[in-house]
């Protein structure tokens, strides 16, 4: 069954692109009307996406209405050390749980397909693909519960930056050695290493892109 997506996810979707983006800058008012005739929607809709961004730390309430917060590299380190925490224990679930893995190497190789056709913006969302299996996989309601907090901002932040390496092909062997070391090897350390070695490597190169959007040179 193919569900169409809620109107207020879809404007949620497009004001955090916009904010991540730097197109809606710090101290932006957001105002609920405004949107609304911005949008051509009615109010609650855009209502419903002010309060998903506010739940994602990307605007704060205020008097008659919205303010956009300013996105920090300290803010991208917190998310990502979350991440890593939450992932871990993903991964840790799905391999007690003996998960498929048939999925996962699909999405694998949806990445290599991405990676020789060069396309950044497939294999951002396939790489996002391949970290949801985890949650899916090994996940109870509330891991997947807290997942689903940080996947609208990373699918933005790899819409409005798909960079998720120099090199895609590089990138794409990155998850398959990933891939296997989770499938394959008794050794905990090994995926650990590999999967903690990614993340933080993903989020610096967010965070010197940022900083780069930032300098006005």
């Amino acid at each position: 069954m193919i569900r169409q997506e809620r109107l207020g996810d879809q404007l949620a979707r497009d004001l955090r692109r916009k904010i991540l983006g730097g197109e809606l800058e710090p101290g932006h008012h957001l105002v609920e009307h405004v949107l609304a005739e911005r949008y051509d929607v009615s109010r609650g809709p855009v209502r419903e996406a002010l309060k998903q961004l506010e739940v994602d730390g990307l605007a704060d309430s205020v008097r008659q209405g919205y303010r956009v917060s300013e996105v920090t590299a300290e803010d991208i380190d917190e998310l990502y050390m979350l991440r890593l925490a939450l992932e871990t224990l993903a991964v840790e679930r799905a391999r007690a749980k003996a998960a498929d893995w048939s999925e996962l190497e699909r999405i694998v190789a949806g990445l290599h397909d991405a990676a020789a056709e060069n396309s950044q913006s497939r294999f951002a969302q396939w790489d996002l693909r391949f970290h949801s299996f985890f949650y899916q996989a090994g996940g109870g309601k509330r891991l997947r519960t807290m997942w689903t907090l940080f996947e609208p901002t990373l699918a933005a932040l790899a819409e409005i930056n798909p960079h998720p390496a120099d090199d895609l092909q590089n990138a794409a062997e990155d998850h398959d050695r990933i891939f296997h070391a989770i499938k394959d090897s008794g050794d905990d350390d090994a995926w650990r290493a590999l999967l903690t070695t990614h993340l933080v490597g993903a989020k610096e190169r967010l965070q010197q892109s940022m900083a780069a959007g930032r300098d006005p040179a």
